[in-house]
């Protein structure tokens, strides 16, 4: 994840300063920043109409990965066909999010685009739990990944880079503490190095 070194290289200036860290969807994030609740949101470009009057810095790109439960009947199938893919649920983000385009495109790169038993939603507990196959932001699985704990499925891929950056609202003023974890590149640099490991 991109916050927890930023999170620490800001610690370092900052030991006494409290934080308050939102995790929720893009759309949502969005709206508390733009009512002022939040001063910054890390996240994704999104649509140029939900963009209005705020500013975007792309940190750099992330790729979606297709993942499953450990020992899911899937790992041991090669190669992976959409006949295979057909017999189980596909989870997918909310419908009209850019994640859930790149999905999508995916699904028909990969000749699936006709599947129907497509389960909207955000929670890794439909894939720990079940045969599900999880379409998800290779950056929120990218530790579940490494310990084995979720496998990644060979898919098609290309495209679906999507860029991850620094939204702000242009009208409102910076505080010391927010330059210092944006522009003392504390989040600037852990998305460089997130860039180079890819």
């Amino acid at each position: 994840m991109l916050l927890p070194p930023a999170l620490a290289a800001f610690r370092e200036q900052w030991p006494a300063v409290s934080l308050s860290v939102w995790t929720d969807s893009n759309a949502q994030l969005l709206e508390r920043l733009k009512g002022g609740e939040v001063d910054l949101v890390v996240g994704r470009l999104s649509e140029p109409e939900t963009m209005h009057e705020l500013s975007f810095e792309q940190i750099y790109r992330e790729p979606l990965a297709v993942v499953v439960r450990r020992e899911h009947p899937l790992t041991f199938e090669t190669p992976l066909t959409p006949a295979l893919l057909a017999r189980f649920a596909i989870v997918v983000p909310p419908f009209g999010t850019l994640i859930r385009q790149s999905a999508e495109s995916v699904l028909t790169a990969f000749g699936a685009h006709a599947l129907t038993a497509l389960v909207e939603t955000l929670s890794v507990s439909l894939v720990l739990k079940n045969d599900a196959v999880w379409f998800v932001p290779a950056g929120a699985v990218e530790y579940d990944i490494a310990l084995g704990l979720l496998p990644a499925l060979p898919m098609p891929f290309a495209g679906t880079d999507e860029p991850i950056g620094l939204i702000r609202r242009n009208d409102a003023a910076r505080t010391p503490v927010e330059e210092t974890l944006v522009d003392a590149d504390a989040l600037r640099e852990a998305g460089r190095s997130r860039a180079q490991t890819r």
